[in-house]
């Protein structure tokens, strides 16, 4: 299989699909170039190598209070950060979050419930 010899008009592309959303790993199969690869030409090119993404656990601590005090569901969280309902209830757990939102949530239910009973 032959090399393939990374220009820097390659790099570049590879760098505009990094911060365009996609991880590193996800633009360099997109190329069919390894990583390392791509680092060592942004090395010999002297182009700037990108910085990563930012990963849902540094984005939901970012936004603790915000998730906290949401109605969503995790499951409408783990859509936002474009992850799983089971890793995102995890950082949840880790991060002390899930009982930030249930002690939130306690009582909340509770004037519905006595109406419901005092209406049969």
């Amino acid at each position: 299989m032959p090399k393939t010899k990374i220009t820097k008009k390659i790099l570049e592309e590879f760098i505009s699909e990094v911060e365009g959303g996609k991880t590193q790993l996800e633009a360099a199969k997109g190329f069919g170039i390894g990583i390392e690869s791509f680092r060592k030409a942004s090395v010999r090119l002297d182009v700037k190598w990108p910085a990563p993404r930012i990963g849902p656990k540094e984005e939901i601590l970012r936004r603790r209070e915000e998730i906290i005090t949401s109605s969503k569901s995790q499951g409408d969280w783990a859509k936002e950060f474009n992850t799983t309902q089971s890793y995102l209830s995890k950082l949840f757990a880790d991060s002390g979050i899930r009982d930030e939102r249930l002690k939130a949530r306690m009582g909340k239910h509770f004037p519905d419930k006595i109406e419901d009973a005092r209406r049969h």
